[in-house]
Order: structure tokens, then sequence, then C-alpha cells
């Protein structure tokens, strides 16, 4: 059996696959009329009629679905799959906030991370990323999810620093990722190209 994802709604699950991985984060899943299911980190819920899966099962399942081998988990993944118009809603279990251009931002004492997802791998990543000073002020990170093919990048700030002016950098760092994106898809569909590598 193959994946019958469009390639948007795949991209949303391996993004929301990741992040729940690496963040403390829940994610819902549902069809137009009913909640599928409920991702989120153990202790699982004891709630009847409720359908909790922790991230490590989510992730195998999306990862099988990227790959069209949906041995990993068929039984999760054909629910996705059958699923018809998925809405998938992200839900940060953490101080923080989610802001436009898919950016996450996670409060801790002393500082803030944000992240944000790329399609690049990390040497890709950290090129477009660059390291003008104020990209380097906020000690950008990199971790690479070679099971969903996504890259999340952080950047952490004092909590002294200037919201507005980190927000800034940040996008600008988000910006560059998606503009080296879309070069590499297009050298890759040319006569010749190659896709990059890790």
């Amino acid at each position: 059996m193959d994946s019958t994802f469009d390639e948007g709604t795949l991209w949303r699950l391996r993004v929301a696959a990741s992040l729940a991985t690496a963040l403390p984060m829940r994610v819902l899943l549902t069809d137009s009329t009913r909640l599928l299911f409920e991702v989120r980190r153990p202790p699982l819920p004891d709630h009847p009629g409720g359908v909790f899966v922790p991230p490590c099962r989510f992730r195998a399942a999306v990862a099988s679905a990227r790959s069209s081998v949906l041995a990993a988990d068929s039984p999760l993944t054909e629910t996705m799959v059958g699923a018809g118009e998925l809405g998938i809603s992200l839900v940060l279990q953490h101080d923080g906030a989610s802001l436009p251009g898919g950016i996450w931002r996670l409060d801790h004492p002393g500082s803030s991370v944000y992240v944000f997802v790329t399609g690049l791998w990390i040497r890709a990543a950290r090129a477009a990323v660059g390291s003008a000073p104020e990209v380097a002020a906020l000690d950008p990170g990199f971790l690479a999810d070679p099971g969903t093919g996504v890259t999340l990048v952080s950047a952490t700030a004092p909590s002294g620093a200037d919201p507005a002016s980190t927000l800034d950098a940040v996008h600008g760092m988000l910006a560059r990722c998606t503009a080296a994106e879309l070069l590499a898809e297009v050298g890759a569909s040319a006569p010749g190209g190659r896709r990059q590598q890790p």
C-alpha cells in the first residue's frame, strides 16, 4: 500500500512529527467531523474514547508514509490516509508562543529559544542561515531528522534582547532557508540536476 497524502499534507505531517518529537508539543489530527487522535508525550491519559499516540510512534508512521512504505505503523498511517481532509493543529505545552511564519518561541528563565523547520539538510541550512553578526549573536543550532527529512533550526536570545530585533533576525534566517529550498528544488528539476545531500 502506498501513501496517498498530497505533497502539502505530507509536509505538514513531517513538520508536526519532528516538532512533537523535539519540543514539548501536542499535535491534534482531525478530519472534517472528529478528532482522529492526539499526539502527546507519556504518560498518556486514560480517557475513555480518546486515542492518544506518543510522538515516537507518530514520527515512525510519518516517516513510513514519506518513504511510501507503511510497514512501520500501517494502522496509524491508514487512519491518516483515510481521513480525507486532514486537519493538523500544534499546541505548545510550554511558556511561549506560535509566531507568524511557522516560528515557535519557547521562553525559559534568562532566555527565549526560537525554532523553525526547513526542508534543507544541516549543511545547506547552516550555509543559508549565515554568520552575520545578528545571526551569530543568536547562537543558531541545527537538528536534522532523517526520518522526516527536515531540519529544526533554533536561535537563542537572552532575556534582555529586544524582541522585535530578535524576531527580525529569525525571520531573516527563515527567509534565507526558504529561498535556498526553492533554489535547490529548481536545480534538482533541471536536466542533470541533483537533489541536495545530507
